[in-house]
């Protein structure tokens, strides 16, 4: 597989040159295609229960769509984007660090499905063949078309259009090595690009949703080759593929590009989230959760911080955001804040005591606002960062209500958003 067509691929090697090592800048580019391929995942419904008996573990081991790898599901199970705009993304492609919240437009690429060196796959061993159980319509009610390729053990995919495409926002991960609970981990090869050898892997690989694999090929294919690039989430144009963009915006009413966000600790059970709407500044959302002692959020850019181009806390001159104690509005929630990477299990030496910073601003409702200068985390190496954390302080014996809005990186010379501004665009839902 090449990530380009020949013509491309010195245009994107230049592009990918970075003359410093902070996070990824939104930079729109010419049009270019990367060749990958796309499974799904996340259909629990009636549909798969054809295939059950055969595959084993219930209609859940066909993937479930909330509680993903970027925590962006509410906690009663709301995913905040429609079902046919999402996907999964490989963590062993180049540009998956950050990549929770990126928008990828995806087409079928009609043809045999390629693994390692781009080389044909033997599916009866290393895919379910559903067809081979059932020949069902998919959720539009269109049959399958059949597999060109089965006499050679390939797999062979028609499109229903080559030319109509999916916008998807990453929403969760497909990990190379998979450490399920309960379970020994195990290697999704499918997942690893070049990280492992294997017939499986070698391929740029998302993992579409159900409803969105279908909008492109009939899902008892599986699988499929595609051809992909990483977009502006509002205005679909293309964007640079390594280094992927991060947005300096963590959460603004929506969660900004490259940022996953987790409540850890928190009561009753699933009682939190990510877009609470009505909950935020002026009536916009917030991240809100009811937290127990012990308890915390986090604001992480997942697998940040190690590689050039995907460190979005180098070169920052502050960090700003608006907090607010829920069940005692004007008082200071009882936590800490750190910014530390928990990939490489390492910390700024600071460890903020929230109740000893003045806020910058302080609202009749409640809502205070502050700015933390970099050097007051005295890290020695705030690049290699990746994860904002709040942590209830020790001694609390109670829980605490706590909800967080506009947090923001800030850059030297960058001029800063006011905190009553409307969401920046490419952090509404896809359909609005």
């Amino acid at each position: 597989m090449r990530w380009c067509t020949c013509a491309l691929l010195g245009l994107l090697c230049m592009l990918a040159v970075m003359p410093a090592i902070q996070a990824a800048a939104q930079e729109f580019v010419p049009d270019y295609w990367l060749t990958g391929r796309a499974s799904w995942y996340g259909n629990e419904g009636s549909w798969v229960d054809p295939f059950v008996p055969h595959r084993g573990g219930g209609r859940s081991a066909f993937g479930v769509l909330p509680w993903g790898g970027c925590g962006l599901t509410n906690g009663d199970g709301t995913v905040l984007w429609p079902k046919d705009q999402v996907t999964a993304y490989a963590t062993g492609n180049p540009d998956f660090p950050g990549s929770c919240g990126r928008c990828y437009e995806v087409k079928c690429k009609p043809g045999t499905v390629l693994g390692w060196e781009d080389q044909p796959v033997d599916y009866t061993t290393a895919y379910f063949p559903f067809w081979w159980w059932a020949n069902v319509t998919d959720e539009m009610g269109r049959g399958f078309p059949g597999n060109p390729g089965h006499a050679k053990n390939h797999l062979y995919v028609q499109c229903w259009d080559n030319a109509t495409s999916a916008i998807v926002k990453v929403i969760d991960i497909c990990p190379c090595f998979y450490e399920p609970k309960g379970q020994s981990p195990y290697f999704q090869y499918g997942c690893c690009y070049k990280d492992q050898k294997h017939i499986k892997a070698g391929q740029l690989e998302l993992d579409l949703s159900f409803w969105a694999f279908q909008k492109l090929a009939h899902p008892e294919y599986g699988i499929m080759m595609v051809n992909y690039r990483p977009v502006d989430c509002s205005s679909h144009r293309p964007i640079r593929f390594d280094p992927g963009y991060i947005s300096d915006t963590i959460y603004d009413d929506f969660p900004g590009v490259g940022w996953s966000w987790f409540a850890f600790n928190y009561e009753p059970e699933n009682k939190f989230a990510v877009v609470d709407k009505g909950k935020g500044l002026g009536g916009s959302a917030a991240s809100c959760a009811e937290l127990k002692p012990g308890g915390g959020m986090t604001w992480a850019c997942r697998e940040c911080g190690s590689k050039a181009g995907y460190q979005p806390f180098a070169d920052v001159g502050s960090v700003t955001f608006w907090m607010l104690n829920q069940g005692s509005p004007g008082s200071v929630p009882p936590v800490w804040l750190q910014l530390n990477n928990p990939d490489i299990e390492k910390a700024c030496n600071a460890k903020l005591d929230m109740s000893t910073i003045t806020p910058d601003t302080k609202q009749a409702d409640g809502w205070m606002k502050y700015t933390i200068p970099m050097q007051t985390f005295d890290c020695p190496n705030p690049e290699q960062m990746n994860q904002l954390l709040w942590n209830t302080k020790e001694g609390l014996t109670s829980n605490i209500q706590m909800c967080l809005d506009n947090v923001q990186i800030n850059r030297p010379g960058a001029p800063t958003a006011s905190p009553a501004a409307p969401a920046a665009a490419g952090r509404r839902l896809l359909g609005e």
